[in-house]
């Protein structure tokens, strides 16, 4: 049960990241540090759970 939501919280983070990431590319910012930062936040909540 807790792993099921453990990887739904990172898919959605996952897809917030690519969203954040393709707006990022519009201001011209780099996209790497956005996706560097969702991937960091992934990893926290699964050590969190």
């Amino acid at each position: 049960m807790a792993w099921g939501i453990i990887m739904t919280a990172v898919t959605l983070v996952g897809m917030l990241g690519l969203i954040i990431a393709s707006i990022g590319q519009q201001e011209q910012r780099p996209a790497a540090t956005d996706f560097e930062t969702v991937t960091a936040r992934a990893m926290r909540l699964q050590q969190a759970a």
